[in-house]
């Protein structure tokens, strides 16, 4: 062949090719969208769909969900992978994240009292009970799907999206479908999965919005509006239960949700390409959550038996270009909020909610410490909700938007112990918000037994913010400590014995009256510092058993005292973390009227634990220190330090608990208490405690470090039930060698 020929004869073949690689190129590639549906627990199964859809090569370019299928459909349109959401799924605790359970870390530590005291709590408005809109109000929720959606903060249209996305929700008041293509991703998230009477609707522009499977929930129609070509559908239901199947909740509460939607998912399937329909029904409730894994390989079976048409599909898609699956954008690890917008505030003041998240604005700030600011405001206990949404503004920086239900009811709180040592005991508690002032707190306390006692407590929680600071120049440093103030007065009857080495010596039958003024500063959930101001008038009955005598007599003591306060324990009774650590020093003196003998006690009090968690938190060491410290001798039993019993009296800062021990058996002017403590968890809420304790009580420092201690043991178990722990203890102890046994059931006093 001619040179010349071979030249025109190679680019004739380089052009033909060239326009083949263009048509490759072509961006006419038919645009495949995925719906998903709705089914609460069993949507986890579309992550095993999609393991496979990726597995396959094919491109997913659009997504539309409802409910659980929105939340997996979004997170996959944001640029998660189906691997990391599987990652997600298995690692997560479902039942502490749907059920709403509340952190005990979550609440202040003057909250933190009541938490872990009552056994049932009833909303009370206008006298009379009251129902939420909804069993749960998605607080833990609406954090983990803000945290997960965080690299989309600043998309307002789900259209700008790695892949375009839609979900559906329904308007609770009309009926209506809501179809959501706009706004905060984490917020229409929520909003899509609110199962009515599960969870409280979600407000977005004018719409209340629930659970949108009642209308919707195989909305592959909107795909089809949105310019899917090609549709897969993973359809998990809906499949109406016969009447011999209506015999759970589970079953009643999803016909009677999904019903009317049955038949629109009908017409639905008829617009899918390929459907895929995961087998959940047989084996999985709404509620298996904690069966994620299977869920997970049956979505993966299901999709496996239409591989055939998958990889079909993926086929006739490979002659156009290969695109990149898209990627998740980048997490920001600081977002620079220029300005705070609080939405939601009736009776609670904005200051009030300014000054317990003290951010100053513009500055920078983490997810983490937004998420702080949140648990600091929900731990309040003014808010039944607290949620966050970060804007982009248009200039520059976040504008954070806190959206908060305030609480408007009241509490009636009912709790009770039973224990060898005191008998039965009836706790009733009160708690009214913003009466008189606005953010400000009312306890009414009521406890009937042995150990009767009456207590009405006024707190205000301090109105200034940081932000201010121009308007205190004289006095800056007065913003930063500005405390919370409280105002209480309690009376009490309570007796006990003394001893004489083991023997009883004297019974003193006390009531008390106590005004108290207390200023706190809550510089975080766990950690306080408080001052306080008392008045004690102290009337005694004293009973002097070895020489049948009897006296009476009265006194009136002011004091002065300051307390710092350090709790991070995940659990009052059986905790697996956290650390406690109480410091007190005091200074009391006698005011009576015609007092020649003016005493003045001055003590201090600490008590220290920690709790470390060993072999995967099925055994938890925890060694505990208490010391306490009169400077001078003490007449008055009341301000005495003393050693004994199985728990802290609940009317003596200055007792220690001892088992083997009775309380008040041992008392010094100086005394300690160690112990270190084992607990195994044998099972979900059952536990064996193994304790070993030693203590002094001495007439000085010096004595309690050269003397001997004595020494104890006790073995309990203990089951923490709904309604409060049930303790069984055998101890034993130097002083009391013969094994000594002690029952207790309910909560703390």
């Amino acid at each position: 062949m001619h040179l010349r020929s071979k030249i025109w004869f190679l680019s004739l073949i380089l052009c033909l090719q060239a326009f083949g690689l263009k048509a490759q190129n072509s961006p006419n590639r038919p645009r495949v969208g995925l719906v998903l549906s709705g089914g609460a627990a069993k949507g986890l199964a579309h992550i095993g769909v999609l393991k496979v859809l990726e597995e396959a090569g094919i491109p997913i370019d659009m997504v539309a969900g409802t409910s659980m299928g929105s939340i997996v459909g979004g997170l996959y349109a944001l640029g998660y992978s189906a691997d990391s959401l599987e990652k997600i799924a298995l690692s997560q605790n479902w039942a502490a994240l749907l059920l709403d359970e509340v952190s005990r870390d979550n609440y202040s530590n003057d909250e933190k009292d009541e938490f872990d005291k009552y056994m049932v709590s009833f909303p009370v408005k206008d006298l009379r009970p009251r129902l939420p809109g909804g069993l749960k109000t998605g607080q833990n929720i609406s954090l983990f799907l803000n945290r997960l959606t965080l690299p989309a903060y600043s998309v307002s249209d789900f259209n700008q999206l790695p892949r375009p996305f839609l979900c559906i929700a329904a308007d609770i008041v009309t009926g209506d479908e809501v179809v959501l293509r706009k706004g905060n991703l984490a917020r229409a998230l929520r909003a899509s999965m609110a199962i009515p009477s599960v969870f409280t609707p979600v407000q977005i522009d004018n719409h209340l919005l629930v659970d949108g499977g009642i209308v919707n929930n195989f909305p592959a129609d909107h795909l089809k509006e949105m310019g899917a070509d090609i549709i897969i559908g993973v359809n998990l239901g809906f499949r109406l239960h016969s009447e011999n199947e209506l015999n759970s909740l589970s079953s009643i509460l999803e016909q009677s949700v999904f019903f009317r939607a049955a038949e629109r998912n009908k017409q639905n399937q008829k617009l899918v390409d390929i459907l895929i329909q995961p087998d959940v029904y047989k084996n999985f409730t709404a509620a298996s959550f904690n069966e994620a894994a299977k869920l997970i390989a049956e979505g993966e079976r299901a999709a496996r038996a239409v591989w055939p048409q998958l990889k079909a599909l993926a086929d006739s898609l490979a002659k156009y270009q290969p695109s990149s699956p898209p990627s998740l954008p980048p997490t920001p690890e600081f977002l620079d909020i220029t300005s705070i917008n609080i939405n939601g505030l009736k009776n609670v003041s904005k200051s009030f909610v300014l000054n317990k998240i003290k951010f100053d604005v513009p500055g920078y700030y983490s997810i983490q410490e937004i998420e702080n600011a949140v648990e600091l405001l929900y731990g309040t206990r003014f808010f039944s909700k607290v949620e966050y949404a970060l804007v982009q503004n248009p200039d520059s920086g976040v504008n954070l938007i806190f959206d908060l239900d305030e609480i408007d009811y009241d509490l009636l709180r009912v709790g009770g112990k039973y224990d060898s040592e005191y008998k039965a005991t009836l706790l009733v508690n009160t708690t009214f918000r913003n009466l008189f002032l606005k953010g400000s707190r009312l306890t009414l306390d009521f406890r009937l037994g042995d150990l009767s006692r009456i207590k009405a407590a006024y707190t205000i929680h301090s109105a200034l913010h940081t932000a201010r600071r121009e308007q205190w120049i004289n006095a800056p440093w007065l913003l930063a400590v500005f405390p919370d103030v409280t105002l209480s007065t309690e009376f009490s009857r309570y007796n006990y014995y003394t001893y004489s080495g083991n023997i009883k010596s004297a019974l003193y039958n006390i009531s008390k009256t106590n005004l108290q003024l207390k200023s706190t500063n809550n510089f975080s959930n766990s950690v306080s510092l408080s001052s306080d101001l008392s008045l004690d008038y102290s009337a005694t009955d004293a009973k002097f058993v070895t020489y049948n005598l009897s006296e009476s007599y009265s006194h009136l003591f002011a004091s002065l005292g300051t307390t710092l306060l350090v709790d991070t324990r995940d659990s009052y009774f059986v905790p697996n973390r956290g650390l406690y650590t109480f410091l007190r020093a005091e200074a009391i003196q006698d005011i009576s009227s015609g007092k020649n003998d003016i005493e003045d006690i001055v003590r201090l009090i600490g008590k220290w634990s920690i709790s470390l968690p060993l072999v995967r938190n099925k055994l938890v060491l925890s060694p505990q220190t208490m010391i306490g410290y009169n400077f001078k001798p003490v007449s008055v039993p009341d301000y005495s330090l003393y050693i004994g019993g199985n728990s802290i009296h609940p009317v003596n800062e200055g007792s220690f608990p001892f088992p083997g021990i009775e309380y008040f058996e041992r008392s010094g002017q100086a005394v300690f208490v160690q112990n270190v403590q084992f607990q195994f968890q044998m099972f979900q809420n059952h536990y064996i405690i193994a304790q070993g304790n030693m203590g002094s009580a001495q007439e000085s420092i010096y004595n309690l470090l050269v003397n001997r201690p004595f020494y104890g043991v006790c073995l309990s178990y203990c089951y923490n039930s709904i309604v409060g722990p049930l303790i069984i203890s055998v101890h034993s102890s130097e002083i009391h060698p013969a094994p000594g046994f002690f029952l207790s059931f309910g909560y703390r006093l």
